[in-house]
């Protein structure tokens, strides 16, 4: 059985194939996978950093005495 010029790729095949060449392109972009945005982890920074500071100024103000924390004796 020799080379038979008549056949070649279906185009399922083509379709197969562009994908992989998308796929192994992706990965040489973004080799540990998808990153998140700067955006987005300035927004997450933002919020964890909020919250952070409630705790702390929920825990001064039962210290101060001004308000009642549950099971923080002063």
């Amino acid at each position: 059985m020799g080379f038979n010029p008549g056949t070649g790729m279906t185009p399922n095949d083509w379709s197969e194939t562009e994908a992989r060449r998308a796929e192994r392109a992706e990965r040489a972009d973004r080799p540990h996978g998808r990153e998140i945005s700067a955006g987005s982890r300035r927004a997450t920074a933002w919020i964890l950093a909020l919250i952070g500071l409630g705790l702390i100024v929920y825990a001064m103000l039962g210290w101060l005495g001004i308000i009642s924390v549950p099971g923080f004796n002063s």
